[in-house]
């Protein structure tokens, strides 16, 4: 048997290379100095220049403190507007108040326009309760009345030969009779006058009643009464002068 032949080396097969490059020898310390020096060297350089600039810009007086800035103005906030205020509310009209007509006041005779006769106190009396008639006009002081105004819209008949006043018996209503009695404040003796359209005659009406002083009947010395209002035969007086 053969005996095992020694395969060749590659590397004596193998073409010589270029020659290795020498090792640079290792360095065992470094020639500069550390970053951690040249860093704080950097930040002391940077301070010192910055203290030079803030003594220049503070006129080199180091010990005076930099000028605060001023503060800044609030802001003021808008004023709101009023709202406008509502429009008042009108105030209803009220109503007026019927103005009374004129009262006439001096001394009349007073007659009715139908007859001709004039409301007289029976024979010139003066005494109380003397009748009052409607008697043929002459004119005399016991046919001349006085229409005194109360400021109320009411006025007194007043007799002008006694100072008396008219006033009805009791007790009122239709048909009462009128006579003369000493004047006071009373009901009894406030009438409304009343003036016609014409304004040539008024009715006189007690207050509170509407009843007008009228004749009793057509015939000369019917007593005067109270009678209810007669709009075809109004109760009318005209006002003559004595």
């Amino acid at each position: 048997m053969e005996a095992t032949r020694p395969l060749p080396r590659i590397e004596d097969d193998l073409p010589p290379g270029p020659p290795a490059s020498p090792v640079p020898p290792r360095r065992t310390g470094r020639s500069g100095p550390p970053r951690a020096v040249l860093v704080g060297a950097a930040i002391v350089v940077c301070a010192a220049a910055g203290l030079a600039i803030g003594a220049v810009l503070g006129g080199g007086d180091g010990d005076d403190a930099p000028e605060a800035a001023p503060a800044s103005a609030p802001a003021v906030a808008p004023t709101p507007s009023a709202a406008p205020d509502p429009a008042p509310t009108p105030s209803p009209t009220p109503t007026p108040t019927p103005t009374p007509p004129p009262v006439p006041a001096g001394t009349f005779v007073l007659v009715e326009p139908a007859t001709g006769r004039a409301a007289d106190v029976q024979g010139a009396a003066t005494n109380d309760g003397a009748p009052v008639l409607a008697w043929e006009r002459h004119g005399q002081p016991n046919q001349q009345w006085q229409v005194v105004d109360l400021g109320d819209g009411h006025v007194q008949l007043r007799a002008v030969h006694s100072g008396l006043c008219l006033q009805p018996v009791d007790p009122l209503g239709p048909g009462a009779v009128v006579v003369q009695r000493p004047c006071v404040d009373s009901d009894a003796q406030r009438w409304v006058p009343t003036p016609s359209a014409d304004a040539a005659t008024h009715t006189f009406a007690l207050k509170g009643w509407g009843l007008a002083l009228a004749p009793a009947g057509p015939e000369n010395g019917s007593p005067l009464s109270l009678q209810a209002p007669d709009a075809a035969n109004p109760r009318g007086w005209a006002l003559q002068a004595p």
